[in-house]
């Protein structure tokens, strides 16, 4: 199977003129809306994202379409944090 050519830039115009084509990127560097429960709701107690932003629920977070965006080969990088490292993470 022949290598499929590196792509960088999210859209480029075909040597052609013609219309814009979509382009998958090799790197994706996401930082979800993590839903935080209850911490999430008091800034107080180190969350606040609910009174900020809308999140999501981690089952929402691994629907999103990423394998559209993403070449074959992709890497995707994602922040989570301690609050939610059991559910991303069963036993840790």
């Amino acid at each position: 199977m022949a290598k499929q050519p590196r792509r960088s830039s999210p859209q480029t115009k075909p040597a052609d003129g013609g219309g814009v084509r979509e382009v998958n990127y090799q790197l994706i560097y996401a930082d979800p809306p993590w839903d935080y429960g209850v911490a999430g709701q008091n800034p107080t107690i180190g969350g606040g994202a609910k009174s900020h932003y809308p999140t999501m629920k981690l089952k929402d977070i691994c629907n999103l379409a990423v394998p559209a965006i993403a070449d074959r080969d992709a890497i995707l990088f994602s922040l989570g944090y301690v609050a939610n490292a059991n559910e991303i993470f069963p036993g840790y």
